[in-house]
């Protein structure tokens, strides 16, 4: 718990928006790892927090907001082009949550880990729950995604004093996965046409630890969903043999995984 001492220490005496969701976060984990309850409001301040990012990004009202998030997501789509807003970014913002997993990654590392020191790369980022997270522990963050995906990002790490690069999509693997101790890749490696390209790299990087929360596992019926390619779902089988043949497999809920390299030293 010594970094996670040290890192609420950091970001009380820092001035931030009263809504930012750092300390907030590293309470619930705090929690999360004693396995104690955790109070309606940590959930309700986190969506105050992002509800406050996205209308403070994209110059929309809390209400409109508001409005947004209870509109099935077929409704949704028809409203982002007359508010110069990305569906996209509110649909990870609100509908998805991968602070769980960061608090499995950080459950399963902190005995042997110093976060500060670790370089991690949250591929794919869009949001960036990962690169938040990391970045309040102290890690060196780099975010990549398209542009508009990873400007966003950019600004939410920023906004609470967290220093980021940022590589716009599409990246070379070979030159960003270089130097990398850890990996993320949230919900991202199913839409690429060369997952496995992406794998090699890691391996040739011997990067120590990989998070995946989903690929290279997944049915007909996921490989199916909008966005994910063919490619992906043919080079599944090799990514699996990869990832088993230089990693240890950790598994977490349902297909999430955290990979530690077999030939890593200590992070």
């Amino acid at each position: 718990m010594a970094c996670l001492d040290k890192e609420m220490a950091r970001i009380k005496r820092l001035k931030l928006p009263g809504e930012d969701d750092a300390l907030n976060v590293l309470t619930w984990l705090r929690l999360d790892l004693k396995g104690a309850k955790v109070p309606p409001e940590i959930y309700e301040q986190q969506v105050y927090y992002r509800k406050c990012l996205f209308s403070e990004y994209y110059h929309v009202s809390m209400d409109d907001v508001d409005r947004w998030r209870h509109m099935s997501p077929e409704s949704r789509r028809t409203v982002w082009p007359e508010a110069h807003a990305d569906g996209y970014v509110f649909r990870t913002l609100f509908d998805y949550n991968s602070y769980r997993d960061c608090f499995f990654i950080y459950a399963m590392l902190a005995r042997n880990t110093d976060f500060s020191a670790l370089h991690v790369l949250d591929f794919g980022c869009l949001s960036a729950d990962y690169g938040y997270f990391f970045g309040l522990l102290g890690s060196y963050v780099t975010l990549c995604d398209f542009k508009p995906w990873a400007d966003f990002a950019a600004y939410r790490l920023r906004r609470s004093g967290l220093s980021c690069d940022v590589v716009y999509a599409p990246s070379v693997y070979h030159e960003i996965t270089g130097g990398q101790d850890m990996i993320c890749f949230g919900e991202v490696l199913e839409h690429l046409k060369d997952p496995l390209l992406m794998l090699q790299c890691c391996v040739q990087h011997a990067v120590p630890v990989l998070y995946t929360s989903c690929y290279p596992y997944g049915d007909d019926a996921y490989f199916m969903r909008p966005g994910h390619t063919v490619e992906a779902r043919q080079q599944a089988p090799a990514c699996l043999d990869l990832l088993r043949t230089h990693f240890e497999e950790i598994a977490f809920v349902r297909h999430r995984r955290l990979w530690i390299n077999k030939n890593a030293i200590d992070l």
